[in-house]
């Protein structure tokens, strides 16, 4: 439980760090922060003692993996952003399903109704700009209304 509080304290410490460079520090800070603290978050996830389920943690893990490589992806240089765009996608399907796995979805529908008015309203937006991006950009914003 120590290494947990202790990775805890470091993740904090380094996402901190991490909003200060972006405001004050130079790209290289910034690109050893952010992953960095991910990573921290990962670990502590990984050390947490009894998990609510083994399920539930690798899902989680496997989510923080994800979102850790589109960090890393919109990151570097050259075409990567829709590589990006598709290892936070799949983060998302992980932390769905580590919410399904403790019987998550119990919701009433006007706790839904403003998810689902802000992914319209997103999508009447962006719809004049994303050509041939529309289906995927339905696909993820089905996906992150799910996750509201």
């Amino acid at each position: 439980m120590i290494a947990a509080w202790t990775l805890s304290a470091a993740a904090v410490i380094s996402g901190v760090v991490y909003i200060w460079t972006t405001y004050a520090g130079t790209q290289t800070q910034r690109y050893l922060f952010k992953p960095l603290t991910t990573g921290l978050i990962l670990l502590v996830v990984l050390t947490l003692p009894d998990p609510v389920s083994a399920l539930y943690r690798g899902l989680v893990a496997a989510g923080i993996i994800f979102s850790l490589a589109g960090d890393v992806f919109l990151m570097l240089p050259g075409n990567t952003f829709v590589w990006g765009l598709v290892s936070f996608l799949v983060a998302h399907l992980f932390y769905i399903g580590a919410y399904v796995s403790r019987g998550g979805f119990r919701f009433h529908w006007f706790v839904l109704l403003p998810f689902v008015l802000y992914g319209a309203v997103l999508l009447y937006l962006l719809w004049p700009h994303i050509g041939e991006f529309r289906i995927p950009v339905i696909f993820y914003a089905v996906v992150l209304v799910a996750m509201g």
